[in-house]
């Protein structure tokens, strides 16, 4: 991050708005944390299935995984926005935002973006990402950047069809992947 300087929290908070009325963000709150954690297990639980762990060990690496995650984007984004994506007022995802400005340029990260398996498919993430880059514009970002797991081939395809360009192999398994807002 370098020499970074941190916004103030909230400053995305109440400024995504999804095009969709059945689509709505709200913070994330300590109540929330199972559901997120339950999410994470649901989305990468396939990824750790063939090491063939038993029912109790994989529950227990992906929570290790989890926390691990979860302390990382911290540390990297102390500033971050943690939200619920919620769809006809059901939780359907969860997301995880900043706003950073550095060398008097403001950028968007969008550090996690899950949406649930039964509720994708849907356009909720699409029209959640849109929201993201309005809000994003309003508060004078001028770049729209995010990371993307190498081997999801389908959000990769999502965030190009959405005018990101990849801009990096990224650190190990991840591919940078930037937008102009300006």
């Amino acid at each position: 991050m370098g020499n970074a300087a941190a916004l103030p929290p909230g400053r995305l908070s109440g400024r995504v708005a999804p095009r969709n009325p059945d689509t709505a963000l709200r913070p994330l709150t300590a109540a929330d944390e199972a559901f997120a954690r339950k999410l994470f297990q649901e989305d990468r639980g396939a990824q750790f299935a063939p090491l063939g762990l038993n029912g109790a060990m994989l529950t227990a690496l992906l929570d290790q995984q989890y926390r691990a995650q979860q302390a990382g984007y911290r540390a990297a984004f102390p500033q971050a926005e943690r939200f619920v994506i919620e769809h006809r007022g059901k939780a359907a995802g969860q997301l995880m935002t900043a706003l950073v400005e550095s060398a008097s340029e403001l950028t968007l990260h969008l550090i996690d973006i899950t949406v649930s398996t039964d509720a994708r498919g849907r356009g909720i993430g699409t029209d959640v990402v849109a929201a993201l880059e309005q809000a994003a514009c309003a508060s004078g970002a001028i770049r729209f950047q995010l990371a993307v797991l190498d081997g999801n081939e389908a959000a990769r395809r999502l965030y190009q069809r959405l005018g990101f360009i990849a801009v990096d192999a990224g650190a190990g398994s991840h591919i940078g992947m930037v937008k102009a807002l300006r």
